[in-house]
């Protein structure tokens, strides 16, 4: 059995059902005799008070009541009911509760009783890889033995910032005259002769028609990638792709870079079209498969239909063949290597600054970093590298700058007389 509470002098021979006396500081009922309590649990150890008047309560102000004790001054309240013929005195115990009025949403809110917090599913509360491993690290740090601190202090050796970009753009990325004054003679007869082969078949079979203009802006004009048919054609379904939020063009398959361009180029009905040929090209680039590209893939592009069959017409030709289950178009090497050049070369001319980061792209177009260069070389453009700012926003060391026309004489193959 519990211990029984002490009771005070008071509350000896009274009795042990009180009495509730309300109090209202602040203002005064219209109509005592109508007025009603209710008793509402807050919770285990406290309980709150409302009037239940319709007729004077508001929709957001509540009557709350709360209890007055006075048992940490050591008192009781209690009521004395006097008989004025007889004498006889009548005392009972009594709870004093003071009614305050309270501003609340509802009656739970003006009462204070606390709500169980929703969970919201829609929100993300994983841990990333990125601040569980430097949690892991710190632990590491302090609890680990000496080969754990070693590994520890080569991997952060081998991390990339500002200053190890800087060093690579001074020593590793340099200009091809001082990686050429480091070569052997036959290590550089044979970097020309492989830069000029390539530059050779990309102006024949791979590079589009450039004209031979004053400004590098007039070299690649639009009109070689998109025609004045085409625009009209898919100009209104273009308009309505790009009105899409980002998140919604990456759902779509729009990659990053892409969407990069379109924000800088002019808002036209030619460039609209033109970005969204850009947008099927690296999808199409980028969901190649061992030169493979397969029905399902190719549906997957949620681009305008006439810019899939502008894509379909000019560089995916053949027809659909079934193989391996799947209906799939094999893509040879020629038209897998004419749309990275005219992919290269649409995101070039689209920039107002007629250049674009190599790194980036490389990855949008799955080809290596090298091959990018050269056929950007091939196009005229010339390969500068970035300041330790700019390669970090750009998330590449070199750009491609567009500044003339290719060379008339730029892709003949020179061959070293002999005596």
């Amino acid at each position: 059995m519990a211990p029984e509470a002490k009771k005070s002098r008071l509350s000896n021979g009274i009795s042990s059902v009180p009495d509730v006396v309300a109090f209202f500081p602040h203002n005064r009922p219209r109509r005592v005799e109508e007025l009603r309590l209710e008793e509402h649990i807050v919770s285990p150890d406290e309980k709150a008070y409302t009037v239940a008047d319709s007729a004077s309560q508001c929709s957001s102000i509540f009557e709350v009541g709360r209890e007055v004790t006075g048992e940490d001054d050591g008192m009781e309240y209690a009521l004395a009911f006097v008989n004025k013929r007889t004498g006889k005195t009548k005392v009972k115990r009594a709870r004093v509760v003071c009614f305050q009025a309270t501003f609340g949403e509802d009656l739970e809110e003006a009462i204070g009783k606390k709500r169980k917090a929703r969970t919201d599913f829609t929100k993300d509360y994983g841990v990333k890889k990125e601040e569980w491993m430097e949690a892991k690290n710190a632990l590491s740090r302090q609890f680990a033995g000496s080969k754990k601190l070693k590994m520890l202090e080569a991997s952060k050796r081998r991390e990339i910032n500002e200053t190890t970009l800087e060093e690579m753009r001074k020593t590793a990325f340099a200009s091809e005259g001082t990686l050429l004054e480091i070569m052997s003679e036959a290590k550089k007869e044979a970097m020309i002769d492989e830069k000029i082969s390539l530059i050779n078949k990309a102006e024949s079979e791979v590079l589009p028609k450039f004209v031979d203009a004053e400004l590098a802006k007039d070299v690649y004009p639009l009109s070689l990638f998109v025609s004045d048919n085409d625009v009209e054609e898919c100009a209104d379904e273009c308009k309505e792709l790009w009105r899409k939020s980002k998140e919604e063009l990456e759902a779509d398959g729009v990659l990053k870079c892409v969407h990069e361009v379109f924000k800088c180029a002019p808002h036209t009905n030619k460039t609209y079209v033109a970005c969204a040929l850009l947008a099927a090209l690296t999808g199409a680039l980028k969901r190649l498969h061992r030169s493979v590209i397969t029905k399902e893939q190719y549906e997957e592009m949620k681009l305008p239909k006439a810019v899939l069959q502008k894509l379909r017409l000019d560089f995916l030709q053949g027809n659909w063949r079934m193989a391996k289950g799947k209906d799939s178009i094999n893509v040879k090497v020629a038209d897998k290597e004419r749309m990275i050049a005219h992919a290269l070369c649409l995101a070039v001319t689209l920039m107002p600054s007629l250049s674009i980061p190599v790194t980036p792209w490389s990855r949008a177009l799955n080809v290596p970093e090298a091959k990018a260069v050269k056929t950007l070389t091939a196009m005229g453009c010339t390969i500068h590298n970035l300041q330790a700012a700019d390669a970090v926003r750009w998330e590449s060391i070199r750009a491609a700058r567009l500044l003339s026309a290719p060379k008339e004489g730029e892709g003949r193959r020179r061959f070293r007389k002999t005596m």
